[in-house]
């Protein structure tokens, strides 16, 4: 087909990518070194979705609490930034299945939430801070602007992961966690100290 007549993606979908089998990592970056994907993969400016697989399957990737671990993962990170280098400047929703064990950096996660102007985020990261969609635009009450920031007043609903730690949960109740967030109209929480992970899901 020639470039002229491709139709630009919609969704950014790696749902079904086998994890278990294959190493996310080395696929990421056979996607961001393929020479030919200028020619082969366009997108919209703004998609619908970006959804990745479940993280840490792949026997190599394994990691255990309390071991000593050395590895930053970044795999979701830079598929995000191959994104931006097509063109993508907004994801209204992102859905990132993370590790329980060493999970992409909390802080970058609040960065790319605000890069992308994320709307719905489900990042599967334990105990994940409010604070982390914070940025400098938020704190002075300002409106947001061409950067991506005021990530608080873009977010409508926000899945969070808990391991029952109370000070998190009376982060999440108090003043500067959910309810510093205007739009979100619907939060659900997960949580991870009982099994089944129990679901509660709140509409606002």
């Amino acid at each position: 087909m020639h470039a002229d007549n491709l139709v630009n993606e919609l969704c950014f979908d790696l749902s079904r990518f086998n994890s278990k089998v294959y190493s996310m990592s080395n696929f990421v970056n056979s996607l961001v070194n393929h020479e030919d994907n200028g020619n082969l993969l366009s997108y919209e400016q703004t998609i619908k979705y970006a959804e990745f697989p479940v993280l840490g399957l792949h026997p190599d990737e394994k990691e255990i609490f309390g071991e000593d671990i050395h590895v930053e993962h970044d795999e979701v990170f830079r598929a995000l930034d191959w994104l931006k280098s097509k063109g993508v400047t907004d994801i209204i929703e992102l859905t990132v299945p993370d590790r329980l064990v060493n999970p992409h950096d909390e802080q970058k996660i609040g960065e790319y939430v605000g890069k992308f102007k994320i709307e719905v985020l489900d990042w599967k990261f334990l105990d994940m801070s409010i604070a982390t969609f914070r940025t400098p635009s938020d704190s002075e009450g300002k409106d947001a602007d061409s950067t991506g920031g005021n990530s608080l007043h873009r977010i409508r609903e926000l899945h969070l992961y808990s391991s029952g730690k109370r000070a998190v949960i009376s982060h999440w109740l108090g003043p500067d966690g959910v309810p510093s967030l205007p739009n979100v109209r619907c939060i659900e929480i997960q949580a991870f100290f009982f099994s089944p992970p129990s679901i509660q899901i709140l509409t606002i």
